[in-house]
């Protein structure tokens, strides 16, 4: 199964909605894979981020395997929020 980052943008909309990036490449083997590449592009991470949303900060970047993009992107809670 392969792994990609996800990008969780700071701030939340009026309707509770939250910018977020899917990089759908580069993708890996395994977490550890994802994690050691952050770790190593975080500043092109950051850059590319600050490029594509206006300067907005980054909340949190996650490696999340393919299978559960879905439930990740769903929406939550009583009103169906998406992030």
């Amino acid at each position: 199964m392969k792994w990609l980052m996800v990008v969780i943008i700071m701030g939340v909309y009026n309707d509770g909605g939250q910018d977020v990036y899917l990089y759908q490449k580069p993708t890996f083997n395994n977490v550890n894979e994802c994690t050691s590449y952050v770790k190593e592009y975080a500043t092109d991470i950051f850059q590319h981020m600050q490029q594509e949303f206006s300067m907005k900060q980054i909340e949190r970047i996650l490696c999340v395997r393919e299978d559960k993009l879905d439930k990740l992107l769903q929406p939550v809670g009583p009103e169906k929020k998406m992030i």
